[in-house]
């Protein structure tokens, strides 16, 4: 896997403190288009600026979808 910590630099300078959250932003998108390189990618770049936000972000994508029956 490509090494992320430079493009993820790049990415927070041209975003600033909302780099993360705008990452995260493209990682659902790609999640979303089914595209899971860049779902990969954008997450590994949210992972390098808020290792945190990534975490929770993936784990709530991880949540298997219960539904009540009756």
């Amino acid at each position: 896997m490509k090494d992320t910590t430079q493009d993820a630099l790049r990415h927070f300078a041209a975003h600033g403190l909302r780099a993360a959250k705008i990452a995260l932003g493209n990682a659902s998108a790609a999640a979303a288009a089914a595209h899971d390189e860049d779902y990969r990618y954008w997450l590994g770049i949210c992972r390098e600026l808020d290792a945190r936000a990534a975490a929770q972000f993936e784990a709530a994508r991880s949540v298997p979808e219960t539904r009540l029956l009756g």
